[in-house]
């Protein structure tokens, strides 16, 4: 039996469990970047298959759903963004246990 090979091969494990994690947390925001992205997309596309429209009907799906992120991103992500600031400012110190 050869003791050298057993805490080398936990710790490859150990290591590319962690780089694995490192690279699926580093990425994350890309992630949701482009799955936020292809949510017109994927409307349209449903839409579509869901009540076979005919191409002046997908049109006009299109340039509604386009309008309605356009609307989403310039009213929505500016107060989404403002309330995760908010609330990562009353996470960055220790819990307590007031309730206000």
């Amino acid at each position: 039996m050869r003791s050298d090979i057993g805490p080398w091969r936990l710790g490859g494990a150990l290591r590319l469990a962690l780089a694995i994690v490192l690279a699926a947390s580093m990425s994350a925001c890309s992630m949701v970047r482009i799955g936020y992205e292809l949510v017109p997309w994927y409307t349209a596309r449903h839409l579509d298959s869901y009540w076979q429209l005919d191409a002046v009907q997908s049109s006009f799906a299109r340039e509604r759903i386009d309008e309605l992120w356009q609307w989403h991103r310039s009213s929505e992500l500016p107060e989404l963004a403002r309330w995760l600031r908010q609330l990562s400012g009353r996470l960055d110190g220790p819990p307590s246990t007031s309730t206000k």
